[in-house]
């Protein structure tokens, strides 16, 4: 039985790799629709901006893991998004903890800034 589980476990997604599928699977939906639709000129505007979105710059990573080049054939879209396993993604450790002088020399910084800002503005 506890082997059974862990052949269970071992084939199924997580799901944030599940979400990443979706996520891919949107990208590719909406790049191929016509340039007239409303979606697919959110998505020209979001990739011509400077900054983009989170979302548009993970969905972009992923593509790349894959190695995803030409999006305009389905089944090998379909296909490869749908057999991939995703690299996991590294948790973030946290950083060093704040002692109270570096929260009080952060805190005087901040309010040196903030005076300067002000008086710029009124200037």
């Amino acid at each position: 039985m506890k082997r059974f589980q862990n052949e269970l476990y071992q084939k199924a997604n997580t799901i944030t790799e599940e979400i990443r599928k979706h996520g891919a699977k949107f990208y590719e939906h909406v790049y191929k629709m016509k340039q007239s639709r409303v979606p697919k000129k959110l998505l020209d505007i979001i990739m011509n901006s400077k900054c983009g979105t989170e979302w548009l710059k993970e969905v972009q990573k992923d593509l790349q893991q894959i190695n995803m080049k030409n999006l305009e054939d389905r089944t090998e879209c379909r296909y490869k998004i749908a057999h991939v396993k995703f690299e996991q993604k590294s948790n973030r450790q946290p950083g060093v903890k704040w002692t109270d002088e570096r929260k009080k020399e952060h805190s005087e910084r901040m309010k040196r800034f903030w005076e300067a800002r002000k008086m710029k503005q009124n200037s």
